[in-house]
């Protein structure tokens, strides 16, 4: 595999890893990143995995040389195929939850009950985290919900909403803007600052959705204990 190093900033490094998103070169990329997550001499370094890129910034008595006797060898482990864990995750689909499902429906020539079902039968893969805090990007949505981004962005979406962008999925967990097309909520509290991790998910992680009725919706949106069901190895 071909790394070009670039840099960023006065004090960081852009690795990109190619420039397509395959499932290969994710998980090669959160292995070099967890590694060096892992290493007590990075403390105080961000470094930050998405689809083909890690971004490292360090603190600025740090030596170049240093940050790259660190890299090599966590560039150069063979590729590795760990059990990682699958989160299951609530989704409610009422009208109000949902208010982009009827013209997704529409738009993919299904019954809104289709779409909830063809949405939930695949595991998705966990590629990055972004522009909100624990804002899930999700790989592996079915080609036949693919639908473009809303023309006109919402000013607000509800902390929870389950939405299709392009060839990906995401969830809200704060209330913030968005253009994503809206098909369902989760009751969950996704980000929970007081805990450590605020964040019960990281990228590689998979998620499965599962529908649940309102009445099991509203029993869970009650409960500021309960966090997705998390099973180990796949």
């Amino acid at each position: 595999m071909s790394i070009r190093w670039l840099p960023a900033g006065d004090h960081g490094l852009l690795l990109e890893f190619g420039d397509t998103i395959q499932d290969a070169t994710a998980r090669y990329v959160r292995q070099v990143a967890t590694a060096l997550q892992h290493d007590e001499r990075t403390l105080g370094w961000s470094i930050i995995p998405s689809y083909a890129t890690i971004v490292i910034t360090y603190p600025v008595h740090t030596e170049l040389s240093d940050v790259l006797s660190l890299v090599q060898p966590a560039l150069s482990q063979a590729p590795s195929h760990e059990p990682g864990r699958t989160l299951w995750i609530p989704l409610c689909s009422d009208t109000d939850l949902a208010p982009d499902l009827g013209w997704v429906a529409s738009r993919c020539q299904l019954s809104p009950a289709e779409v909830i079902t063809s949405f939930c039968a695949p595991a998705y893969r966990i590629d990055a985290l972004g522009f909100a805090p624990g804002f899930p990007y999700l790989a592996g949505l079915p080609e036949l919900l693919e639908t473009p981004r809303r023309n006109t962005p919402r000013t607000q979406v509800a902390a929870g909403s389950i939405a299709i962008g392009g060839r990906q999925a995401g969830i809200y967990p704060l209330r913030t803007p968005g253009g994503w097309n809206i098909i369902g909520r989760t009751p969950l509290r996704l980000f929970r600052p007081e805990d450590t991790p605020p964040i019960p998910y990281s990228p590689g992680d998979l998620v499965r959705f599962v529908a649940v009725p309102r009445a099991e919706f509203d029993m869970l949106a009650l409960d500021p204990a309960a966090l997705p069901v998390i099973e180990v190895g796949r």
